[in-house]
Formats: C-alpha cells, structure tokens, sequence
C-alpha cells in the first residue's frame, strides 16, 4: 500500500485482517525547499515595502503570504507590496509549494514600521562659554534613530549619536539638531550659544587738588587691577587715589574677563597739588601805644588789606569812630573819647585798648 501524497509525510500502518500480523511504512518526511524571502525590513508607515520570494531548493509553483498588521494583510503573489498604517513591529510568512512539497518560513518580528521622527529633546550643555574653548552638547538618545548636529562654518565639532563635541572661535552661534530615519528628519532642535567677548580696558580721570577719581569704561571685564604709580592699587572697579605729591604718574588698568581673557591700558595722569596753607593777615598787626592818649596807631597792615574797615567801639558794643585801611601803619585820633577800655575790631579780630 503507498500514500497518496508522500511528500506530506503521512506515517501510518495497517492490517492484513483482524488477525493478521501488520506492518508499518514511512513517507520520507524532508522537502527540497529551503524557503526565504527578503524586503526593506524598517520601512515608514504608508510606504509600500516589496517581498521578494529567494526561496531556493525547488521551483514554487504558488506562494502564500501572511502580512499581520498591513495592507493586504495575505497575498499569492511570488513578490507582493504590502504598506503599514500604524507603527510597530511585524510578523511576516511565506509557505511555497511546487504541487508536490510544501515548505514554510516564518519571522515573528521581520517588518519594523515608523513614522517620521519628533523633535529632539532640549539640547543640553552651556549657553555661554569662553572663547575657542570646547564644549559638550547632547540630547536624550534613541537607538532607532540618527542625529544631525549642524553649527556656524568657523565652529568645528565631532558627532557621536546624540552627543556631539564643539569647538568654538570667538563669535556666538547656534546649534541645530535633526532626528532623522527612514521616514525624514524632524523639526529642527537649536541652542544659541553666546561668546565671552574679550575685554578692552579703558578709564578716564579727574583731579581734585591730588586726590584722583578714576572712572573705569572697560567693556567685557570681570575683575580689574589698578596700580597708580606712586605705589598704591586697587582692584575695585571705578577707584580714587590719594597723591602726596604733584607730578605726573603712570597708572596702569589690566582688566580680566570670567574666561581669564585680559587686556592692559596705561596713561600718564598729570596730578597738580596746591597747598592750603591759610595765612593770618592779621597775626602781624601790631598796636601802639597802649594806653594810648589822643592817637593810636595800627602797624602791619598787608596791601591786601587796603579798603578793609576799622572799628572803634565802647564796652557796651556801640561803634564810635570807623576808619578804611589805606596805609600799612594807620593811625587813628582817640582824642575825643572819655578815659575808658575801647576795642579796635579788624574783620573778624578783636584788639583791646586803653585810653587815657
């Protein structure tokens, strides 16, 4: 007895009759084909993916396809197209036949869909940085997906994924990243990045009689270190300085930025000190004679005193008798006042007297 499809691999036995002693027989249970097929396995949703049937071994006369998840989701065809709506990821046969063996192949997990990628995270790594100094920037990672970083010209920069390594010159920019697979790229992710900009010292200065106020006008300085040439400094950033002495000084502003980027100016500040040294015009005056009869005379008189007033009062206050400065030695008649104690008031000097 002989199976009617033997390819199939029936196994089976039977009995002569009732009582009879059987007999086994065994289909040779192998298939000449060694099925495969091959397709764009990480495709975007709403994009047609084309199966090719490799199968090799034997010569297929039919083809059955199974597509959970896409459109069609089965098909006969030796090469179909299938697209996928929804992302995820796919299971995919094919079972071929040549009218007399059958064989099948299967991958749970064959076909991975995606949409066109989101936005990258917020780029991470510092705003603002030193001049040509190098910096790290990244963003969150996604083992399905690529990135591109992208910067000014005269920025260099090495990429690894999602992180990405910059070396800046002196002049701010920004910093774009792309998501990108088979779908695209996403909408561009950026970072404006400021450069320190280098410092330019500067000051100006006003002189009140040796003591000096120094106005800073750097631009782009953190710190600043004044020496003013007598032997003094300061590290505060608009300063006074006291001189000694008249002349002039070389003062010296090295002003630094937060990056320890410097820039120096020197001037020669001219200093004019003029003394204030008051002089007591009246210390000189001498009076005479005391006690005096009918004239007493003031001696000592500057020329710059000329025009200033005399007064003769009494004990009680009362002006008597009032005289211009008009000589160095001024002489004034008393004759007329009774005997008594009179004052001679000069500006703000009081003299005393006695008459006769």
């Amino acid at each position: 007895v002989e199976f009617e499809n033997p390819s199939v691999g029936w196994s089976g036995w039977f009995n002569a009759s009732a009582t009879s002693n059987g007999m086994w027989k065994w289909n040779n249970l192998s298939s000449p084909f060694i099925t495969a097929f091959s397709a764009n396995r990480n495709v975007c949703v709403n994009t047609a993916v084309s199966f090719t049937d490799q199968t090799t071994g034997a010569t297929p006369t039919s083809w059955q396809w199974s597509f959970p998840g896409g459109t069609p989701s089965s098909s006969t065809q030796q090469n179909p197209s299938v697209t996928y709506a929804t992302a995820g990821v796919y299971p995919v046969s094919l079972t071929v036949s040549d009218g007399s063996n059958v064989s099948t192949y299967s991958d749970t997990a064959y076909i991975t869909a995606v949409t066109q990628p989101a936005q990258p995270s917020a780029i991470t790594g510092l705003t603002s940085v030193c001049p040509f100094a190098t910096e790290t920037y990244s963003v969150t990672n996604d083992p399905n997906l690529s990135f591109n970083w992208s910067y000014p010209a005269t920025w260099t920069g090495m990429s690894s994924y999602n992180i990405t390594n910059v070396t800046f010159d002196n002049t701010s920019g920004v910093i774009t990243v792309t998501a990108n697979n088979v779908c695209g790229s996403s909408a561009p992710r950026t970072l404006n990045v400021a450069i320190g900009a280098l410092p330019v010292a500067g000051f100006s200065y006003v002189d009140n009689n040796g003591n000096v106020t120094f106005t800073n006008t750097t631009t782009n300085a953190t710190t600043w270190q004044w020496s003013f040439g007598d032997g003094n400094s300061a590290t505060s950033q608009s300063p006074q300085n006291n001189y000694a002495t008249g002349g002039t000084y070389t003062v010296t502003l090295i002003a630094t930025n937060s990056c320890g980027d410097s820039d120096t100016t020197t001037q020669q500040v001219t200093v004019n000190i003029v003394s204030s040294t008051i002089v007591d015009e009246l210390a000189a005056l001498k009076i005479y004679p005391i006690p005096a009869k009918n004239i007493i005379t003031v001696d000592g008189f500057s020329n710059e005193m000329a025009g200033e007033l005399i007064f003769v009062r009494d004990v009680l206050g009362r002006t008597l008798i009032t005289n211009v400065v008009n000589t160095q030695n001024q002489s004034i008649n008393i004759e007329n006042l009774a005997a008594g104690v009179y004052t001679l008031a000069i500006k703000d000097r009081i003299f005393k007297f006695i008459k006769n």
